[in-house]
This record gives structure tokens, C-alpha cells and sequence, in this order.
């Protein structure tokens, strides 16, 4: 591909043999939409099955790679010199050294990716593996049963790792010369759930959130999951006297980098809250105006508070109110004034 442009692939490939340093697919062009629409790209474990190159001093921008399936490939997806854009909603299974190869690059999102049986040992090949590129967000992915799930090179600064499945990997995550790189809200249940220089910096936690649920389902988004399948992870084991579903001792990870807030299960038996809407009554719906919520919370020790929140349809909060209260039965009235129509969805 070597103009801009909206491209398909309208039937899979099969036992593509690109050479040692192409790709079954090369885009050698910005503003390209490539979307392989469920197909599979199928190889010989030669080449590349995805390569978009740019060349020092002259990145490619606004690509986006969508709905493929690689297989059989030296690395499923190569990408070096490309800036600004999207790899979303695909697959990369069986590469030779790396599921998906990223170099030089810049300010990419990397989401909804499966990146799984790549098993190479070599160094710096992984289900992922990112060197000298920097401020690029993996979220929503799973990189399992690799060698290494996720590899950060030299190089490789201030980039996000967020809400994704690292597991049945031998290494989970390996950081060489990698700096200040943000890990946090990822599940980790490897053998060897991280492996780092401990003279470099990186964070595994941010501030605590319990306004939005964490990756295991719990309140409170913060740190990382830490477990492995013998189940003698640190989150598998920590205590939690306050049951805040976060373990109550940091997780030293080197000796430079904590992880401060390591996610837990919530322990104690408590009785969920429950919550009841006037209208409308399932929880979503379009609206309009103003609407009339009631909660109803009970538990079994005392509830010191309840709070309304509502989302938009793109998730973002548009109210988040507290009402204080005391007992183990309460009810609260909240109302709210929709001023454009939208899907909402709601929770007490």
C-alpha cells in the first residue's frame, strides 16, 4: 500500500511467504485505513505479516490496522517510524519472535489485542515488545502463553500499560533500560510475573480511584493484580483489614520501583447494597429531562454513604453524587436534570 486511502482484505491468505524482511501486507503510506474485516493472514514463519516502515526523519501518521488474524509469521505485525495511530481488534498467534514489534514509534494506541503463543526466548522478542518509542497506550489486550508477555527495550519511556491480561507466560513483563513507563490496572499470573532493571524507574500504580471499577471487577482502580498459578502471589495473599479490595503493604517490586497499591478480592461477607430506580427502571436508558432515582442500600455493619453515578454513552461521568447516611437499611432520593439526549447508564 502506497497511498492513502481505505483498504480491505476481502479473503484470507494462506502459507504467505514475504521474505525475510517484508510483510505479506506492507503500508509504506500515512492516512491508511487497513481492515482485514475477521480474515486471517496465514504464513510460514518467514517475515512479517503486518510491516508499516516509515524511515528516520519521516514517520508515517494516522494508520489504522483493524479486525486482523496473523499467523505463522517471524513477527505478526512490524511497525517501525510510525506516529499517531491505531492497531485495534486483532490477533497475533504463533510468531517466530514477536507477536507485534514496535519500534522508533510514537503516540500510538495499541487496544483490543489477543497477542498469544510466541514463544520465542530470544532477547527482547515477546507477545509485544516495544523499543526506543515512546508516549504509546496498550490497553484492553491479552498477551498470553509467549515467552515473555510484554518486552520494554531501551528506550522505551512513558508509555502506558493499562487494563490488560498478562498471563501464562514464563515472564510476564520485562523491562530493560525502560524509564518511567506507566503499568497499572493489569492482571499478572505468571511464573515470573516481572523481570527488571532495578536501576530504572517505572510506575506500576496510579492514584487511587474508586469512582470506576478495577480490572477484577472491584472497586477502586489503582495498582495491578499480582498473581501466579501457584497461588502464592502477592495479591493472592495480602491482607486487606479494611476490605477496600487493595492490599494494605505496597509491593516492592526493585529497588526502585512499588507497586503502592496492589489490587485484592474483597474478603469479608458483607451484603451488596441494592439499588432501585424510579425510572427508568433498567438501568439505561435515553433521556431527556428530569429523572427521580431512589437508592436503596443495605449491609450488615452500618452505611456511612451513598452515591449516585451516571454515565454517558462514551463512559465519561456526568454525576457523581454523595449522600451521607448512617444505619444498615437507608434510602435516598437524587435527582437529575439530562440535558441532551443519550444512552445513560447508572449505578448506586
Amino acid at each position: 500500500i502506497t497511498s492513502p486511502g481505505n483498504y480491505i482484505l476481502g479473503a484470507p491468505i494462506s502459507n504467505s511467504n514475504p521474505g525475510i524482511n517484508n510483510g505479506c501486507i506492507n503500508i509504506d503510506s500515512s492516512d491508511v485505513v487497513f481492515d482485514c474485516q475477521g480474515n486471517w493472514i496465514d504464513g510460514q514463519d518467514v517475515g512479517n505479516g503486518i510491516r508499516v516502515q516509515g524511515s528516520s526523519g519521516i514517520s508515517l501518521v494516522n494508520v489504522t490496522i483493524k479486525n486482523c488474524n496473523i499467523n505463522d509469521f517471524k513477527n505478526g505485525i512490524f511497525i517501525e517510524y510510525l506516529d499517531q495511530s491505531i492497531i485495534e481488534s486483532s490477533s497475533v498467534n504463533s510468531s517466530y519472535e514477536t507477536g507485534i514489534y514496535i519500534s522508533r514509534s510514537d503516540n500510538n494506541i495499541i487496544t483490543d489485542i489477543v497477542s498469544k503463543n510466541n514463544p520465542s526466548d530470544l532477547f527482547g522478542r515477546g507477545g509485544i515488545s516495544i523499543t526506543y518509542s515512546t508516549y504509546n497506550n496498550i490497553t484492553n489486550s491479552d498477551f498470553n502463553n509467549n515467552h515473555n508477555g510484554i518486552v520494554l527495550q531501551q528506550g522505551s519511556e512513558y508509555n502506558n500499560i493499562f487494563n490488560s491480561n498478562i498471563s501464562s507466560n514464563p515472564y510476564g513483563i520485562v523491562t530493560t533500560k525502560a524509564i518511567e513507563n506507566y503499568i497499572y490496572n493489569n492482571i499478572f499470573n505468571n511464573i515470573e510475573n516481572i523481570e527488571t532493571d532495578s536501576e530504572y524507574l517505572n510506575y506500576f500504580n496510579i492514584q487511587s480511584d474508586c469512582s470506576q471499577r478495577n480490572i477484577i471487577g472491584e472497586v477502586c482502580l489503582s495498582g495491578n493484580y499480582w498473581a501466579n498459578p501457584t497461588g502464592t502471589g502477592i495479591s493472592q495473599n495480602c491482607a486487606d483489614n479494611d476490605d477496600n479490595t487493595v492490599c494494605d503493604g505496597a509491593y516492592q517490586i526493585d529497588a526502585t520501583s512499588i507497586d503502592n497499591y496492589p489490587l485484592t478480592y474483597r474478603t469479608k461477607s458483607i451484603e451488596i447494597p441494592i439499588s432501585i430506580l424510579n425510572f427508568p427502571e433498567d438501568e439505561r436508558g435515553s433521556q431527556n429531562g428530569e429523572v427521580d432515582f431512589t437508592c436503596t442500600a443495605g449491609d450488615n455493619t452500618n452505611i456511612e454513604s451513598i452515591t449516585l453515578y451516571i454515565w454517558d454513552s462514551t463512559d465519561n461521568i456526568v454525576k457523581n453524587t454523595v449522600a451521607t447516611t448512617s444505619g444498615t437499611l437507608t434510602s435516598e432520593n437524587f435527582f437529575h436534570t439530562f440535558t441532551a439526549e443519550d444512552d445513560y447508564t447508572w449505578n448506586c
